[in-house]
């Protein structure tokens, strides 16, 4: 098993008002390079993520981007939804 820990994904999958792209051009295709990322993680691993899962600012929008990473088939345990006490 392997441990890995990540941290502001800032997640906009259905959020159509937040995209990344506001901060610059680098942020293209960020959310395929996550999936990448994650898919290449052997099924066993844990990752740890520690704040600014998602830009959602309510239930249902979080629930979406929490339901993406669950669709990776491993484990991730999600410390904090925001750091900013919202």
């Amino acid at each position: 098993m392997n441990v890995y820990g990540i941290s502001d994904l800032h997640l906009s999958g259905k959020i159509p008002y937040k995209p990344m792209t506001h901060f610059g051009k680098q942020y293209d295709g960020y959310m395929e390079k996550i999936e990448t990322g994650f898919k290449a993680l052997p099924n066993d691993s844990v990752v740890i993520n520690t704040g600014d899962i998602s830009w959602a600012i309510n239930r249902d929008e979080a629930l979406q981007d929490l339901r993406w990473l669950d669709s990776f088939g491993i484990k991730i345990i999600n410390i904090y939804y925001n750091n900013h006490g919202n």
